[in-house]
């Protein structure tokens, strides 16, 4: 058979499928991450191996290596090649090989501030019976040897929180490196001109990257806007730096924590019994005049005008029946001609389906040919026994390095709607508020009908009842069709046998008359052919019986010289997921 993409059709069903040339690999190649620090003009040695599936090395095996460099304009996009480089290397007694990377740039890039580069490695090991298999690593090249970065440090630092940050150093391939980071917090100042400049040093100190910690130091001091500064030195000595702007306010302030004409601020997006969201609206000008409104549903339930004079105001919101899915608080105010406006949406929470997965008995080695039995513990998110009903699908995981999308996706969707608005302004200086509500959504069993042969004319010959229609001028005939939802014959494993047809005639123009009388002909050959439609359910590897205990046990007969594998597990009654 020919390789590529095909497609097998009968009748009016279809499926598609992909052929490649295969043949079941005996061993894998992989690179070692690389955890030192590099930049133009150093030399790394990047290094291999060879394993068997059972987890034996390769040895003795040849390896032709090429390296090839790229120039891209941005941090790790692919650019056009630029240099290439190719050797041979042999596998050790432990399956181990080296090859040797030295970084340089071209020298038309050398005075640039800036400039990105991609080293490629590819390698192709052959053992003694002849099999090659490949292994391929990207590492990027920039103008620092380390990134440094704030995990966790939000544009708004809220005092009350009590976040932890984590000041991190990577080197180039994204591997942590260990070393002391200095860092320094400096007031920011709004110019005349809306530029912000460095003020003030507030505070320094020194920890250790990659490791979370509470910056107390920093919770303690005044609300208003900081930049925090990032300062180290990699094992050669070279220093990286790095630094962010952020805001630090209190929940209980009263007046915004630095001078703003709109200040905004939303606590929660969803409703929480222990802490309810909270919406934050201000101000630092006087006599601003608010319009706050509540919406759910297809209601307003709150309107008020509030009016404030260099200061906060907030909004607790707990959950109360009348909010359904959700809210949508409206707010918005005019200021010296400037029209200011916010909405917040805060949801009711979804449901957590989320299955806890424990094998009580998994052995990841096994013997070709070897029966095998799992178990498999199912727990409620409360970490109560599910009574559940497991599905289980297994493949061969070599076959990734040809088509790495076989995992079958599936969630569980909770559709919440909340009322649309937002505040406008019109050429003639007017603010209106527009709102759209949400439509009701009505759920209901599609369907389906016997296939309707008919001579083409031009013009619609029939219309289906209760599930759309034309104007009645459109119709040469008005034929209408009536039948059962082919739906509940797919759940009752049952073929669809009562259809009716209905003909109805309706009033019509002298010419359509006319035209009608010309097609009686035609319509007399009309021939109905019933399709059966009912569709086949996916099959499975293995399903086990509903679970009535803590366990689900489930026997898998392990394929012959299947290296290795991968599994996944859905239970579908009552909509839960599972994964393993």
């Amino acid at each position: 058979m020919l390789t590529g993409y095909f497609s097998l059709r009968v009748a009016d069903t279809s499926v598609s499928f992909k052929v490649e040339e295969y043949k079941r690999p005996t061993f894998d190649v992989t690179f070692e991450p690389v955890k030192v620090e590099y930049q133009v003009g150093d030399s790394i040695e990047v290094v291999g191996m060879a394993k068997t599936f059972a987890g034996a090395p390769v040895q003795n095996a040849r390896v032709h290596y090429n390296i090839s460099r790229s120039y891209a304009w941005f941090w790790r996009f692919m650019g056009r090649g630029s240099a290439r480089w190719e050797g041979e290397a042999m596998t050790d007694a432990d399956g181990k090989f080296s090859v040797p990377v030295h970084f340089e740039i071209d020298s038309d890039r050398r005075e640039s501030p800036l400039w990105y580069y991609t080293y490629n490695i590819q390698a192709d090991v052959t053992d003694g019976a002849g099999e090659t298999q490949q292994a391929n690593l990207s590492l990027p090249l920039g103008s620092t040897s380390m990134v440094l970065n704030m995990d966790n440090l939000p544009d708004n630092l809220v005092k009350e929180k009590k976040l932890e940050i984590k000041l991190t150093a990577m080197n180039l391939s994204g591997e942590p490196v260990d070393t002391p980071v200095t860092y320094q917090v400096v007031e920011m100042e709004k110019q005349k001109d809306g530029q912000e400049k460095e003020g003030r040093k507030v505070l320094t100190g020194t920890v250790e990257a990659n490791k979370s910690f509470v910056p107390e130091a920093i919770y303690a001091l005044p609300s208003g806007n900081y930049r925090l500064k990032l300062s180290a030195k990699d094992t050669q000595g070279r220093e990286c730096t790095a630094s962010k702007n952020f805001l630090l306010f209190s929940l209980n302030d009263k007046r915004p924590p630095f001078v703003i004409t709109d200040w905004f601020y939303q606590d929660g997006l969803e409703f929480d019994a222990a802490s309810p969201a909270t919406v934050y609206i201000g101000s630092s000008e006087k006599n601003v005049y608010l319009l706050y409104d509540v919406f759910a549903g297809n209601k307003r339930l709150e309107s008020k005008r509030i009016e404030l004079s260099d200061s906060v105001v907030s909004f607790r919101f707990p959950y109360k029946k009348e909010y359904g899915d959700g809210i949508l608080v409206s707010m918005a105010f005019v200021k010296d001609g400037r029209l200011y406006s916010h909405n917040a949406r805060i949801m009711k929470p979804a449901p957590e389906k989320k299955l806890q997965l424990k094998w009580t008995t998994f052995r990841d080695k096994l013997r070709p040919g070897q029966q095998e039995e799992w178990k498999l513990t199912v727990l409620y998110p409360d970490g109560s026994p599910a009574e559940a009903e497991m599905l289980a699908t297994m493949y061969d995981a070599s076959l990734d390095k040809i088509y790495s999308a076989h995992k079958l996706d599936f969630g569980v969707d909770f559709h919440y709607v909340v009322p649309l608005t937002y505040w406008n302004t019109s050429y003639m200086r007017n603010a209106y508020l527009y709102v759209d509500f949400p439509l009701k959504r009505l759920r209901a069993v599609p369907l389906e009908y016997s296939e309707l042969i008919i001579p083409s004319t031009g013009r619609m010959e029939a219309m289906v009842v209760g599930y759309g229609g034309s104007p009645r001028a459109t119709l040469a005939g008005a034929l209408k069709i009536r039948g059962r939802s082919a739906a509940n014959a797919v759940m009752n494993q049952e073929a669809v046998t009562d259809m009716v047809l209905q003909e109805e005639m309706v009033e019509t123009s002298a010419q359509e008359k006319v035209e009608m009388a010309v097609l009686k002909n035609w319509q007399k050959q009309v021939i109905y052919r019933y399709v059966k439609t009912l569709r086949k359910r996916h099959s499975f590897t293995h399903s086990s019986a509903p679970m009535k205990k803590v366990k689900s046990v489930f026997p898998l007969y392990y394929p012959k010289a299947l290296p290795d594998g991968r599994l996944w597990a859905w239970h579908i009654p009552g909509m839960w997921i599972m994964e393993r």
